[in-house]
């Protein structure tokens, strides 16, 4: 476990690939209390996958949730870590999802022997994908790369030492 203490008093908690209970616990509470989660997905599956909560250090209150799950990428002929984000409107105001991604980012990276080659994930906020629609966001160098069938944006940030696999071309 990693504790970040951000300005404005907000501590990013950072755990992974071992969970503790309360917070995959204060995962599934604040995702029942804001309606986050789509039907179909089970929140003690998503709750094992958390590697950083953002918290409120005067209230103790999440303000944030980000997961990552390991998952093959066969566009890059690699794994990649899917990464997944929700915040209250309170976090997003303050760019807490900002924070959170770069400090999950160099968290993993510092993980030894990892297969993975970086983050991978698709951006569903409606307001980010018209407003914020640079090639390259700025303060977490997440790059576009398509879109999903759904119309969603398509964003990576890859691992300094990330290579690419060779090439089937001939």
């Amino acid at each position: 476990m990693q504790q970040i203490l951000l300005s404005g008093d907000v501590e990013i908690q950072l755990n992974w690939p071992v969970i503790p209970e309360a917070v995959q616990q204060q995962a599934i509470d604040l995702w029942a209390l804001h309606n986050a989660l789509p039907p179909e997905v089970d929140p003690r599956d998503r709750a094992s996958q958390v590697v950083a909560i953002a918290t409120d250090q005067a209230s103790g209150e999440a303000l944030a949730i980000a997961t990552v799950q390991p998952e093959q990428m066969g566009w890059v002929g690699q794994p990649m870590f899917r990464y997944r984000t929700f915040a209250v409107a309170d976090a997003r105001l303050r760019s807490i999802s900002v924070q959170m991604v770069n400090c999950v980012f160099d968290f993993l990276n510092r993980i030894d022997g990892r297969a993975e080659a970086g983050l991978y994930m698709e951006i569903e906020n409606q307001f980010l994908m018209q407003h914020q629609n640079e090639g390259t966001w700025f303060e977490s160098r997440c790059s576009f790369i398509g879109y999903t069938p759904q119309g969603w944006h398509k964003r990576v940030r890859f691992f300094p030492n990330a290579t690419l696999p060779d090439s089937n071309l001939q």
